[in-house]
């Protein structure tokens, strides 16, 4: 077994020295810091944030941060060693304990807070873990936080005289503020959750305690004990392999429906009561849809945003209703960024992620987003109704191809070059996305793990064959 204490990387791995730490090149992703424990990520890496990004948030003016963590094995290592090395500078830092994404992004709020910094491995494997971080009015990624690379360690550091570590605890008034703006029809449903082991069991135990003894539903809520090892299943549920045991209950007691959560609570997948999952893009749609319905009386224009990997039916039909529709690349920062600029009321992502900005605050919430379905629900909302126009149409999930993270951005470019040989015209937002007369294919690296990703789109049977053959012929080629 791994010494989850010790700096064994990989020869061949770009290091970057800071001041004796050195920094996995690897683990600085477009909108986090990931990898694995003991080998691209350790206690060092805590310490080396604490002090760059602390020192980021004196040079602004900021005097303080929210820290919280998931239920990973290697997560109270982390923030024990974060919190330290923050507590080297004139900050206000506030731990809020072991909670789910979403709660880090309500305590800023809550607690006006400058920062705050998530330790969680999201829906990576056990083994894996990381940092997502923000700032009170805007994310931070891609640039800021390469740039952390250019501050340097603190020497001889001691605690600050002026440095406070807090215990809060928020949990009361994050639930209070899920629940307030609900409109529950009548309707009674019969469902279950699969909080997956992850953070979000403590949170959902108290929802659906208040959903069952307050509306009377009957509710089956699976996994929600908290354990970094994730006994029952790996924490992505968008991997439909990870939720064979919810297919299969929901299938066996003729349930309504089944919802997954992910490990860190920030996205949502929805099971139908055949067992089988709605792609994202369509559920998407379903709450985009319900928005526009509720906005119908309303002089504003409703505006929608969704990722690349996202079907083109989805932007089609709401253009076609007079939605102003955003196409943004991958990644729930893009997003956030996003959805101030253009002040858009909903935004989604192929993975799960959900940006409610209508009677919500605009962030990316697993928790709020079963919320609203379950809302939707209650009010015979006619799920299969409003999927119609996707059923004419051959549509593929993620593809996903192993790629090595040190070669993966090259493999693309090679890609790239293969395919605009054949006089494609490309979008280029994230990835290349490519657009034809019989259907569109996606092709992009992923920002969070070791893999190419594709998604097809065909008007028929034998054109997504042949988009099949196409693009899997490509990345063969390119990683030779």
């Amino acid at each position: 077994m791994t010494n989850l204490e010790q700096n064994n990387y990989p020869a061949e791995t770009n290091m970057t020295p800071v001041d004796k730490i050195y920094i996995n090149s690897t683990i600085l992703r477009a909108y986090d810091i990931r990898g694995t424990y003991g080998v691209s990520l350790t206690t060092d890496t805590a310490t080396w944030l604490g002090h760059v990004f602390g020192q980021f948030l004196i040079q602004k003016g900021y005097t303080s941060i929210v820290v919280g963590y998931d239920g990973r094995l290697s997560s109270p290592a982390l923030k024990e060693y974060l919190i330290q090395a923050l507590s080297h500078l004139p900050l206000e830092i506030l731990d809020i304990g072991v909670v789910a994404t979403p709660q880090v992004y309500f305590a800023i709020q809550k607690l006006k807070a400058d920062a705050g910094i998530m330790i969680t491995g999201s829906h990576n494997p056990p083994e894996d873990n990381g940092f997502k971080i923000s700032l009170k009015d805007r994310p931070f990624f891609g640039q800021d936080i390469q740039n952390l690379l250019s501050y340097e360690m603190l020497k001889n550091a001691e605690v600050h005289p002026e440095s406070q570590v807090e215990c809060i605890r928020t949990s009361d008034d994050y639930f209070d503020s899920l629940l307030k703006d609900l409109r529950f029809g009548h309707k009674k449903l019969n469902f279950a959750i699969d909080c997956g082991n992850g953070a979000t069991g403590p949170m959902m135990s108290r929802i659906v305690d208040t959903l069952k003894n307050k509306h009377h539903h009957e509710i089956d809520l699976l996994f929600a004990d908290i354990d970094g090892h994730f006994p029952n299943h790996s924490p992505d549920p968008s991997i439909i392999d990870n939720l064979s045991y919810l297919c299969q209950h929901v299938i066996k007691n003729k349930l309504d429906f089944g919802l997954a959560l992910d490990g860190d609570g920030d996205r949502l997948v929805v099971i139908k009561s055949d067992g089988t999952m709605i792609p994202g893009d369509q559920l998407s749609y379903i709450f985009a849809q319900s928005i526009v319905s509720s906005q119908a009386c309303s002089s504003k224009r409703t505006t929608i945003m969704a990722d690349v990997k996202t079907s083109q039916i989805f932007f089609d039909e709401l253009e076609q209703d007079g939605v102003q529709t955003v196409m943004l690349p991958t990644g729930h920062s893009y997003f956030k960024e996003a959805i101030k600029k253009h002040n858009a009321d909903f935004g989604g992502e192929m993975s799960g992620h959900f940006f409610f900005n209508d009677r919500y605050a605009g962030y990316d919430d697993g928790i709020y987003a079963l919320l609203r379905f379950v809302e939707l629900a209650t009010q015979s909302y006619d799920f299969e109704k409003q999927l119609e126009p996707f059923k004419n149409v051959f549509t593929s999930f993620e593809i996903k191809v192993p790629c090595a993270e040190e070669i993966k951005f090259f493999v693309m470019e090679k890609i790239k070059e293969i395919i605009e040989k054949h006089g494609y015209i490309l979008n280029t937002l994230d990835g290349i996305r490519c657009v034809m007369d019989h259907g569109w294919f996606l092709m992009r690296p992923s920002n969070t793990s070791a893999y190419i990703i594709g998604r097809i789109e065909a008007k028929d049977a034998v054109s997504f064959n042949k988009l099949n053959t196409f693009i899997q012929n490509t990345i063969q080629r390119a990683m030779k």
